[in-house]
This record gives C-alpha cells, sequence and structure tokens, in this order.
C-alpha cells in the first residue's frame, strides 16, 4: 500500500503536476462528449453531470476529492509449521500471499496487462481512450465495458480491502457500487497513484490485491490454488488462464467449467497476439493446449489437518492466550485476526512422523468408536528442552460433536483446549518419593502398609496439623502389600497406605512444593485450602489423598514433570512453537527480494533447576524396577533405552494412567471414559470395570492393563534413531 508524502518541494511540484493532469483529464472528458453527442449521455455525462462538473469549477471540485491511499498492509494467509519446516495447515480469511514483482512470471504480468489494461503503460492512470471505446461499445449494444484502468481496479480493490477491515459495511458496498461518483473518485486516487508510483510498483501491488474466486486473492496463491505452481513457474496458457479469470472468476474456473475457462483463455492469448507480446507459433501452440487445473485449496485451520488436529488447536489457543504473545494482540479477537491476516510463519516443535505413528498406536489399542466408549489419549515432550513433540487421542478433531469426534483435546489444560484434567492416580506418587529423598531420607527406609484409619491430626501443612472430624482411610487400589516395607518396595508395587504413612511423616506443603517446582498444576482452578472463594491452579495442600493423585491433572503437565526425573532435575516449561514471523511490508521497487519478515518474540526454552540430581537419580532408581519387579513387569521396558514410569489407576477405577521416560523423550498415556453431560449438567463417567476394548474383555482396567502397553507402542516409535542413553 501507498501514501502520498505532502511536506517536500518535490511533492509539491508533484501536487501542481497532479493538478495540471487533472485539468487535461477533464478536458479530454468535455472533448469526448463534444465528439460523441448523443452517446455521451451514455457513459461520459453522467460521470460529469452527477458530480456537478462544470468546466469553471471542474477542477476544484476534482482536487478537492481524496487524492490518498491510506496505507495499510494486505490480509496475507498464516502457514503452520513441523519442527522440519513441512505445513501442517494455513489460516486466512483470505488466501493470499504477497510477493514482488521478480517472483511473478513475466508472461503472467503481459497476460494480465493485454487483457485488462492494454494501454497500461502509457496512460497515467485514467485512460480516456478507454472511456470512448467503452462508450462507443455500451451505446452500440456491445458487450458492456468498465473502462477502468489497473490502477483505478488497484484503487477499488484497496477501498473495499480497508472497509472490510474495518467492518464498514456501508463503505464496502459504496467501494463496488456502479455509480458515476464512485468512478470519478477512482480517478482521482489513480492519476495521484500514477504520480507517485512506477508502472511496476502498480502491477506489482495489483497482482497482489486481485480476486480469483473464493477466499483466494493476488496471482501467487492463484497460481497455487488452482494450477499447483508458483507464480513464478506459470507457463504461456496457464498465465492466459489466470488473467482470463479475473473479470469474473466464477465464471471462467478451470475447475468447475473448463470449456469456458478455455474460451476465455483463448481470447486473451489472441489479445496477446495483437498487440505483439507473443509470436503467431507461440499462440498457436497455447491454444492447442488442454486446460489444466491441478491444484487445490490449501488447508484451512486445524480440523484440516487430520491426525496433526488436536496439536494445531494447542497451539493456536496458545498463541490466543498466552500472555508472552501479547504483541499478537491484547486480546484473543485480536490475536486471532492477527494469525488470518497477519501472514504469520509459525514453526512449531511437531515430530509429525511420531504424531502419525502414535495416532495409529493410539487408534488401534483403544479404537475411537469402540461400543464402551472409552477415551484414551499420548504426549510426548523432550527431556532437557520442554519440546512437545507428539500429542494425539483416540477421536478425529472437530468442532461439531460427533461419533468419534471432539474438540476437547485430552492432553491439555482447559485454558488450551482441554477438558478439566483427570485424577493421576498413583502416578502423583513419585513427587512424595521426590519429598521424600529432599527430607534426607533414603528408598531404603521402611514405612508401615498396615491398612487402618489416619486421623486428621496425623498430616501437617505449611507446618499446622490439619484439622478434620472423620479419619482419612485409605485403601490399595493396584499394590495389595501391607505390613512393612521399604519406600522402594512400597514405590514399585505402588502400595497406597505405605504412600500415606509417608504422607503423614512429611509436610504436605513439601509434596506440593516438589510438583510445583516440576511444573504441575490444576488442569482447571479449582477451590484454595483457605476460607477465601480464591480458585487457583495450585495444588491444594490440605488434603490427606494428595499423595494417591486424586486431583486432576493434564496428561501434558505429567510428561513435562516426569521429563524433569529424566534430565536430573531439570524442569523445562513445556513449549509447541520455536519461532513466529510475520510479514513485513513487500517494498515498491519490483527487483528486491520480498518484504523482511519481522519476529515476534516466543517464549522458546524455559528450564529451571527443581531438584538436586541425587534426589532425580533416586526418583530414577526407583521407577525403574516399576518395570522389573512392579505393577508393569508384565509389560517390561524399553528393549534398547534405559527406561523408567509410573502406573495410575485411580479409585473407581475410573482412570487408568503410564507416565514414562527414557533420557531422550517422556511420554504420558491416559486411558478412561472421557464422559458425558448427564442430567443437571453433570459429567457422568463409567468404571473401568467389565469393559471390552478392541473386541477384548477386561474385568478391570488398571494403569498396567492398557495404559503401559500403550505408552511402550508410542515410546518405541518416539525413540527410533536415537541412541541408548542412561538415566541420570
Amino acid at each position: 500500500m501507498w501514501s502520498r508524502r505532502t511536506r517536500s518541494g518535490g511533492s509539491a511540484r508533484r501536487r501542481w503536476r497532479a493538478r495540471g493532469r487533472s485539468l487535461v483529464l477533464l478536458f479530454e472528458l468535455i472533448l469526448v462528449s463534444a465528439l460523441m453527442g448523443p452517446l455521451a449521455s451514455v457513459f461520459v455525462l453522467p460521470l460529469a453531470a452527477s458530480a456537478g462538473w462544470a468546466v469553471n469549477s471542474g477542477t476544484d471540485y476534482f482536487d478537492s476529492l481524496p487524492s490518498e491511499l491510506a496505507s495499510s498492509s494486505l490480509p496475507q494467509r498464516s502457514v503452520l509449521l513441523a519442527a522440519n519446516g513441512a505445513p501442517v495447515t494455513y489460516f486466512f480469511d483470505e488466501n493470499r500471499v504477497e510477493v514482488p514483482l521478480t517472483a511473478i512470471a513475466p508472461v503472467l504480468r503481459q497476460a494480465v496487462v493485454a487483457v485488462e489494461d492494454s494501454r497500461f503503460y502509457q496512460h497515467g492512470g485514467v485512460d480516456v481512450r478507454g472511456i470512448l471505446r467503452a462508450a462507443v461499445v455500451d451505446g452500440t449494444g456491445g458487450q458492456i465495458q468498465g473502462a477502468s484502468t489497473l490502477s483505478q481496479q488497484y484503487v477499488k480493490n484497496v477501498l473495499l480491502e480497508q472497509a472490510l477491515m474495518a467492518g464498514d459495511r456501508t463503505g464496502a458496498r459504496a467501494a463496488v457500487e456502479k455509480t458515476a461518483t464512485r468512478k470519478i473518485k477512482e480517478m482521482r486516487l489513480a492519476l495521484a497513484l500514477d504520480d507517485v508510483l512506477s508502472k511496476e510498483q502498480i502491477l506489482q501491488a495489483y497482482l497482489n490485491i486481485v480476486y480469483f474466486g473464493g477466499p483466494t486473492y493476488g496471482v501467487e496463491a492463484a497460481a497455487q490454488r488452482y494450477l499447483g505452481v508458483r507464480a513464478s513457474q506459470v507457463t504461456l496458457p496457464q498465465a492466459a488462464l489466470l488473467a482470463g479469470m479475473i473479470v469474473e472468476p466464477g465464471s471462467y474456473d478451470p475447475q468447475r467449467r473448463p470449456k469456458a475457462a478455455r474460451n476465455r483463455r483463448d481470447i486473451v492469448l489472441a489479445r496477446m497476439l495483437d498487440q505483439k507480446m507473443i509470436t503467431p507459433a507461440e499462440y498457436a501452440s497455447a491454444v492447442a493446449a488442454p486446460v489444466s487445473a491441478p491444484g487445490r485449496q490449501p488447508r484451512h485451520g486445524c480440523t484440516a489437518t487430520g491426525v496433526h488436529g488436536y496439536f494445531c488447536d494447542f497451539v493456536l489457543r496458545t498463541l490466543l492466550t498466552d500472555p508472552a504473545y501479547a504483541s499478537l494482540g491484547t486480546t484473543a479477537a485480536q490475536r486471532m485476526t492477527t494469525v488470518n491476516r497477519g501472514g504469520l510463519i509459525i514453526r512449531t516443535t511437531l515430530d509429525a512422523r511420531l504424531q502419525e505413528r502414535a495416532t495409529e498406536a493410539v487408534h488401534t489399542a483403544v479404537p475411537p468408536q469402540d461400543s464402551d466408549g472409552l477415551g484414551a489419549a499420548a504426549v510426548t515432550v523432550e527431556p532437557g528442552t520442554g519440546r512437545v513433540l507428539a500429542m494425539t487421542q483416540n477421536s478425529r478433531y472437530a468442532v461439531a460433536t460427533a461419533p468419534g469426534a471432539t474438540s476437547v483435546n485430552y492432553s491439555a489444560d482447559q485454558v488450551v483446549g482441554g477438558g478439566s484434567g483427570f485424577q493421576t492416580g498413583s502416578s502423583f506418587k513419585p513427587f512424595t518419593v521426590a519429598a521424600w529423598l529432599e527430607s534426607g531420607r533414603s528408598l531404603g527406609d521402611t514405612v508401615d502398609a498396615t491398612k487402618r484409619a489416619f486421623p486428621y491430626s496425623a498430616f501437617t501443612s505449611c507446618g499446622r496439623r490439619l484439622r478434620g472430624t472423620r479419619p482419612y482411610e485409605p485403601g490399595n487400589a493396584e499394590g495389595g502389600e501391607t505390613g512393612t516395607m521399604s519406600v522402594l518396595q512400597s514405590t514399585y508395587n505402588s502400595v497406597n497406605v505405605a504412600f500415606v504413612d509417608m504422607e503423614s511423616q512429611l509436610d504436605l506443603c513439601d509434596i506440593t512444593d516438589v510438583a510445583g517446582r516440576l511444573g504441575v498444576h490444576l488442569a482447571v482452578p479449582g477451590a484454595d485450602c483457605g476460607p477465601s472463594d480464591v480458585r487457583s491452579t495450585e495444588l491444594p495442600a490440605c488434603l490427606p489423598s494428595l499423595t494417591l493423585g486424586v486431583k486432576e491433572i493434564a496428561p501434558l503437565t505429567m510428561a513435562a514433570a516426569y521429563a524433569g526425573f529424566a534430565s536430573g532435575g531439570t524442569y523445562c516449561r513445556p513449549f509447541s512453537v520455536t519461532s513466529v514471523y510475520r510479514a513485513g511490508a513487500l517494498p515498491r521497487a519490483p527487483a528486491v527480494a520480498p518484504g523482511t519478515w519481522v519476529p515476534v518474540p516466543v517464549p522458546g526454552r524455559t528450564c529451571s533447576r527443581a531438584l538436586d540430581p541425587d534426589v532425580a537419580g533416586g526418583v530414577n532408581d526407583a521407577l525403574r524396577q516399576v518395570f522389573t519387579k512392579g505393577t508393569a513387569a508384565g509389560v517390561g521396558p524399553l528393549r534398547r533405552w534405559p527406561s523408567a514410569g509410573k502406573t495410575g489407576t485411580t479409585d473407581g477405577p475410573y482412570d487408568s494412567w503410564f507416565v514414562g521416560y527414557t533420557a531422550q523423550r517422556s511420554t504420558a498415556v491416559w486411558v478412561a471414559d472421557p464422559g458425558r453431560r448427564g442430567k443437571g449438567g453433570a459429567v457422568v463417567r463409567r468404571r473401568l470395570t467389565g469393559v471390552t476394548v478392541a473386541g477384548r474383555s477386561y474385568g478391570t482396567l488398571y494403569g498396567a492393563t492398557l495404559a503401559a502397553p500403550l505408552w511402550k507402542d508410542v515410546m518405541t516409535v518416539a525413540m527410533k534413531g536415537l541412541p541408548p542413553e542412561p538415566l541420570p
């Protein structure tokens, strides 16, 4: 876009030159009307009469019209990229890719000029000869001619874009209405445009704004949409095909109306031949070429990404809600406008191969439309960086609810498209182990797993004893052992009462502190422990059942927390975007490269020391034995890579988990009934008993039943190509 400067002496001279050209235009129009006689009433006189022109006052009126287009950028599509740079999807209101003139094939430029404005390089923005020709054709009953130059068409499109962007419906209608007043305004602006920009700059601007049907704008997007090539690669017949669409994109769509498109293409080729832009031989070869339009509309939004839908939605909602992306807009609506119109290049952490294979594994283990309707989710992050590599579940991403489809991302917090999270069960216990080791105790210490009631006063929260009238009586969901045992044994066998005994010897705030340092938080804000109505995502430190995983947490949070164990105690905040660039202004000079890409600040890698390495190492030692002696011994560790993890099963049971890791990857898997709204709006979930999954019946689903084998399948894919590394 452009805006005329008015402060320099050179600009003043341009204003006087433009005024002189306005006079010439005015008198040319009057002369044409005199020569045409009756035909003047058809076209020229309405231009003058409706605007109140007269010989004495015409130039004053003409000069009183606006002579500048407000500077603004064109809407451009944004692209979401996987980590390897491959496009995942696009976001746009208008599918446009702005390119410099040098990135547009010369033959395409010629074709557009030939059919839309053959005297483009001769006139000064308004073509009086064209007006005369249009009036003659219109007055004699021929095809209606608009007589608009490329400069005028560009002006019209700019005014329309600006009105639409501002939500000005009246202005949008005025920009395209067929009135003499609009034509005169266009002429005034076109004259000024021609005075401050070169012909190449005007042509570049026009070719980037022109409409090609549907959401497609500009020759670059049109070439990709209809022909499957870049605008720099089009051939002569392809160039004529695109140029022919401009007058009526719907009528000459080569995919829906190939015959009409071919006829129109041949008209363009004939114009090019008449104007000696091509030779007779080139013309003959081009008209003999069949119409081929193999291109297709680019993927649009997250629903078009297939297996990447939930990852895509997670990224998009992060951009819309995370304060770190305030440069995209102050509100979610403003940021969405930036995404749809700002020409962003969003590179993510997505490992597309892992995402595809993980989705296949999840869908195989827990088919999307099984009769018992269980849900499953798997999310993988990279220890030491926090990169979210894959995020999948056993459903199709869709905004509209349908069988086997949902927009709720089971892996994420509610603020970024997830639900309310899930109780983690025994997969929360490693945080208690870490607090135990941090207090100076060891895995060899003994605890009492004898089933019994614990008075509330047995538990301390931030130095104060809990108060309660009824004692807390935990049971054992997975490990059925009882009596005295080591902390190590109670960990790999997941003995609930033993962990409550450990908890009674610690301060609950120490446990929540360890978990908090590892990024553990509630998936949706909940009630605080105090008497106030304050709601927070912090873990409450007033529950004797805390160590048994009774609070709702998202799988991504658990995968990132366990990655802290894998990295030797360094917690890295999970992130999905590595860089964002937005399109800068396209330079006017056609000989230079495309406009600069402006970097947008992104959080990126954010890591901190959460645990002493010895503490993390102790947790790793305990969780390794879950695969060899404990609840997941039937599944076993990964074959080539040292691994550790923990099963999780909640009371009911209603949720089953497995969270585990190697030194290079951490994955959380959740399997359960995601729930559905019952009467009164309450969420109804079925217990994980007597269920049939993938044709196999289960009496009870524990963390080791489906979640652990699924974890192993996903991690085998995630680790492919990576060397074995010892856990810290």
